[in-house]
């Protein structure tokens, strides 16, 4: 007796995209998070340049961090019980408005190093809620034989923007300032 063996067939990577809804979602995302990326790295930039201490860039990497680990649970709450979407139109719209005043600061050297404390703790509340619903809209938005194949395109997005980001980042710098940085991450949130 023969056995039959039958072979499931896997959806290919990139069948994720051919739904309208999420490839409009993965290349914004892919937009802004290169925009973030940059920002990043001008940030480290401009507190270096405002206190040239690793411990002034450790302690607002370490004030950024605070508020995920105390709301990350709220903010995945707010993700499974409210609109995913309305939670990532606002939490853009903050991070754009961050991102546009820090240009604005940065650029009128008005920029003090309690800014950018302040700045990282605002983007640390709004980072608790926006990963949350991001997650949770990428499998709404494809078949559920493909959420594996959208998660590892998000995935991938996030990590070729850590090289794509930094590297435009130093560009805009050198040619523009750091302004130029935080301009070009708050123009990437409106895809």
């Amino acid at each position: 007796m023969k056995s039959q063996t039958t072979i499931e067939s896997k959806p290919k990577p990139w069948a994720p995209l051919r739904h309208r809804n999420y490839r409009l979602y993965w290349i914004g995302q892919f937009v802004s998070l290169i925009g973030g990326w940059a920002q990043q790295l001008a940030a480290a930039w401009v507190t270096m340049q405002l206190a040239p201490t690793a411990t002034a860039l450790g302690v607002v990497t370490f004030v950024a961090s605070i508020p995920p680990i105390l709301l990350l649970l709220h903010g995945g709450v707010a993700a499974d019980k409210g609109n995913k979407r309305i939670i990532l139109i606002w939490t853009q719209v903050l991070f754009a408005s961050l991102a546009f005043v820090m240009a604005y600061l940065v650029g009128s050297g008005k920029l003090e190093y309690w800014h950018i404390l302040a700045f990282a703790v605002i983007s640390g509340i709004g980072m608790a809620f926006e990963m949350p619903a991001n997650n949770a809209l990428a499998p709404d938005l494809v078949e559920r034989e493909e959420i594996p194949a959208a998660v590892q395109l998000n995935q991938a997005i996030f990590h070729g923007s850590r090289v794509i980001g930094p590297g435009i980042a130093g560009w805009l710098i050198g040619q523009f300032g750091a302004q130029a940085a935080y301009i070009a991450n708050g123009v990437s949130f409106l895809p």
